[in-house]
């Protein structure tokens, strides 16, 4: 049987976003795709692929009237998202610091565990 397959657009950055993304997560499917993304991303990196097409930004974007969206919202979106689906003990460092530090400033933590995030001590996240 035959594995169809399909090819996406992303940008140099959305694919180092994936790739990150998909750090620390132990499905065989996440680690086949993220070594497929590293290859590209290296492959890129030095040239050996060019991209397949250019998109312009709006007019409103290129002079400076609409502001991009800074990286650390979809970040925070991508850490809570995981989160959700596979726990926070699958995440990352960096991924497990940007989690708590939200529910640190929404208050969603308890006593104990607020005093243990002013500590720097996520373990009790990694259970």
């Amino acid at each position: 049987m035959a594995i169809k397959k399909y090819r996406p657009s992303f940008s140099l950055p959305e694919l180092q976003h994936i790739y990150s993304a998909l750090d620390g997560n132990m499905h065989p499917s996440s680690k086949t795709i993220r070594e497929q993304l590293r290859q590209m991303i290296l492959k890129i990196s030095v040239g050996a692929i060019a991209a397949s097409h250019t998109v312009r930004l709006p007019i409103e974007q290129e002079i400076g009237m609409e502001p991009e969206l800074p990286a650390a919202d979809s970040d925070l979106a991508t850490v809570l998202n995981l989160a959700r689906l596979h726990g926070p003990s699958m995440l990352t460092d960096s991924q497990l610091e940007t989690y708590v530090t939200h529910l640190y400033s929404t208050d969603q933590l308890t006593p104990e565990q607020e005093a243990l995030f002013e500590q720097g001590d996520y373990s009790w996240l990694r259970k």
